[in-house]
């Protein structure tokens, strides 16, 4: 019986064997077994069993673990091995057959200096983490090459069970700071995991104001996106600094005042250590901020804010009715120039005043408005 090969257009050849396997082609294993080799590797270093396992074909994987002459544990060029490959493809079955038996290396790494642990960690198979955590092979507070850990990826997605299975364990470091200096509470503070957020700030040795490259806290990832129950756990905080200011100056109120989100905008202003009028590098407020991306619900929740400049000018002159005209929103326009407190002819650095924003950028309605007022005054 002659090899038969199946060359794809990127210049990768198959043999029948690996065909059989990824497509879960049981009863053709033995055959093209015995002619082509069981444990044969293709152009990219993937053996027969990876291709199974990479397709979920638990009984195939069987028949070819079984083999004493297939390489369970056989790295391709890129380090993966087939549970490795079993576990980002989330399939369940081939990584439970795998993860049980004793000539599988658990813990080997990849060349993203990932074992398979964080990838079942994302998989929110508990089960089958427990499963590895009990072998005492594998090391869980292990870091990839970008520093995050399995407790980093499983606070990032969301499980709580395995967040709570991996943070009870000595060789876990529940407060790891990865490359870019972000901590598994960092990472489901910015997707809103608040279950996990107060598991982890719960621990004494959790940082829950820990800043990361840029500064950015837990509290401003969650005032940034939406997350109201996480803003509401952490300013209530006595370890969290609810005015914090980021590299770019920018503190949890301005972030969740550019981003529209007036509920964390109400839970920060109501603290008396926040100053709700703080002003960014660029000479920015939480104000203009809003005012720039038309949001108008949090423009009108801060300028009648005791403390808050309504007419305050940024580094390049610039008003929040300059940004709000520029913008075209006539509400917020219409708001602000109703104010006596705001200059409806203000300039700045430029020369360029609401009015010739509002022209330059093509906004007829608010152009219409402003001059109208020009008019009457």
């Amino acid at each position: 019986m002659c090899h038969r090969h199946y060359l794809y257009e990127d210049g990768l050849k198959l043999l029948g064997i690996h065909v059989a396997a990824y497509f879960g082609l049981e009863p053709y294993i033995p055959v093209l077994g015995i002619d082509q080799g069981w444990d044969v590797r293709d152009a990219s270093g993937l053996l027969p069993l990876a291709w199974a396992a990479s397709a979920g074909h638990v009984r195939v994987v069987w028949l070819l673990a079984e083999r004493e002459d297939v390489d369970s544990n056989a790295k391709d060029e890129l380090a993966r091995t087939p549970l490795s490959y079993a576990a980002q493809l989330k399939h369940e079955a081939v990584m439970r057959l795998l993860v049980k038996r004793e000539d599988v290396y658990a813990d080997l790494k990849d060349h993203d200096g990932r074992t398979p642990l964080p990838y079942i960690a994302r998989t929110g198979y508990e089960a089958i983490v427990a499963l590895l955590l009990n072998r005492g092979d594998v090391d869980a507070g292990s870091r990839d090459r970008f520093g995050r850990t399995p407790l980093s990826y499983a606070a990032d997605e969301g499980y709580e069970a395995i967040v709570r299975q991996l943070v009870g364990r000595e060789d876990v470091d529940a407060d790891s700071k990865d490359r870019f200096g972000r901590t598994p509470l960092s990472y489901a503070a910015c997707r809103g995991h608040e279950a996990i957020v107060r598991l982890l700030v719960d621990r004494v040795d959790v940082d829950a104001d820990s800043k990361d490259q840029v500064c950015y806290t837990p509290l401003q990832f969650a005032a940034q996106n939406w997350h109201e129950a996480v803003v509401r756990l952490l300013v209530e905080r006595k370890n969290v600094d609810a005015d914090s200011k980021d590299t770019y100056g920018l503190t949890p109120l301005s972030r969740a005042a550019g981003n529209g989100h007036k509920a964390a905008v109400q839970l920060l202003i109501d603290r008396a250590n926040v100053d709700a009028d703080s002003k960014s590098k660029l000479g920015r407020t939480p104000l203009s901020y809003a005012a720039c991306r038309v949001h108008d619900a949090v423009v009108r929740l801060l300028v009648d804010r005791e403390g808050v400049n309504a007419d305050s000018k940024d580094k390049s002159g610039r008003t929040p009715l300059s940004w709000a005209a520029a913008k075209g929103h006539v509400a917020i326009v219409r708001l602000l120039v109703d104010r006596e407190d705001v200059d409806a002819d203000s300039k700045d650095q430029i020369n360029g005043t609401p009015l010739s924003w509002a022209v330059q950028t093509g906004r007829e309605a608010v152009a219409q408005l402003l001059a109208e007022r020009a008019r009457a005054c």
